[in-house]
């Protein structure tokens, strides 16, 4: 007998979401940072939100929350926010605090790896495993070189979120 597996809807639009804009950053880097701020604020906000859902979830099913998640959550909706209210530096903004999203929000999913073991698929726990040590790294090395950074930081934004919304695909369709 074959059994019918759920959607997770919020991980499909987050991934559909984080694919277009990464594939719209490769694209057009010069517009995407200095037009797009306020897209990649909502998106910032919109992973918050699930960070934070996360949160919740568990806490209702385990008594208990990942509070990183929590932490990466409200970290991403104060980025986002950031984001949208101060577009015109986007750039600025790019070269400082994408790295940083990317270091908490990669750490914050690396610190639930073994709640995705526990009750996700094998695919799901090892993409978001190997996915969210990209991230870090990536992150780590925008971070730690700034000058870089800020050339880079369209084509290290692009390449996060494609890696990104492949995972939340995966995540998406192995609930």
């Amino acid at each position: 007998m074959r059994q019918q597996k759920d959607i997770n809807w919020m991980e499909l639009i987050i991934g559909v979401v984080c694919i277009l804009i990464g594939i719209y950053t490769f694209a057009r880097p010069h517009q995407a940072l200095n037009g797009f701020a306020v897209a990649y604020g909502i998106l910032a906000i919109i992973m918050g939100i699930a960070d934070i859902a996360f949160y919740v979830h568990m806490e209702r099913h385990t008594g208990f929350g990942p509070v990183v998640e929590m932490i990466t959550g409200i970290l991403n909706i104060f980025i986002g926010f950031f984001l949208i209210v101060y577009s015109d530096v986007s750039v600025l903004a790019a070269s400082i605090f994408f790295p940083i999203w990317i270091i908490a929000h990669s750490i914050g999913r690396l610190m639930n790896v073994n709640i995705v073991k526990f009750f996700g698929s094998r695919a799901q726990y090892y993409s978001t495993l190997i996915i969210n040590i990209i991230g870090l790294v990536l992150g780590l090395l925008a971070l730690f070189n700034p000058f870089i950074s800020v050339f880079s930081a369209a084509f290290l934004i692009a390449v996060y979120l494609i890696i990104s919304g492949a995972g939340s695909l995966i995540s998406a369709f192995s609930a």
